[in-house]
């Protein structure tokens, strides 16, 4: 991951919508670069930080992205104490997260928790 620059994305919980986008936030407001001088309540997003990795098809890999590992295991992209991870649906006998993220290029992207939540259901109930 490139240290020096950070890329976001933010879901906004009204409109039903992930806004891929520069954008400026604290704790009251978020700003984004199409909409200047147009800040919206901070509450009203969620804001999440890509990996700065790609999956198998050089998809940008995002926090909270739903993903499948080498062609078995399905996973939540999770920000976890100090880095990413992987945690673990319903393929697996127990629960599980990885403190990490493995090489991206047996990853893939399906969706996300937001704009796709029925994945979650679909996929734990699949154990």
């Amino acid at each position: 991951m490139n240290n020096s620059i950070y890329e976001f994305r933010a879901w906004d919980k009204e409109k039903k919508i992930m806004r891929y986008e520069q954008m400026w936030w604290n704790d009251s407001w978020i700003e984004f670069i199409s909409e200047r001088d147009n800040p919206y309540p901070v509450q009203r997003f969620i804001v999440m930080l890509c990996t700065g990795f790609k999956d198998r098809n050089k998809k940008k890999i995002y926090e909270n992205d739903i993903v499948r590992y080498s062609d078995k295991y399905t996973a939540v992209v999770v920000w976890k104490d100090t880095g990413f991870g992987l945690e673990f649906l319903g393929e697996v006998e127990s629960p599980q997260t990885w403190y990490y993220l493995p090489n991206s290029n047996v990853l893939e992207i399906l969706g996300n928790i937001y704009e796709n939540p029925e994945l979650i259901v679909v996929l734990s109930d699949d154990a």
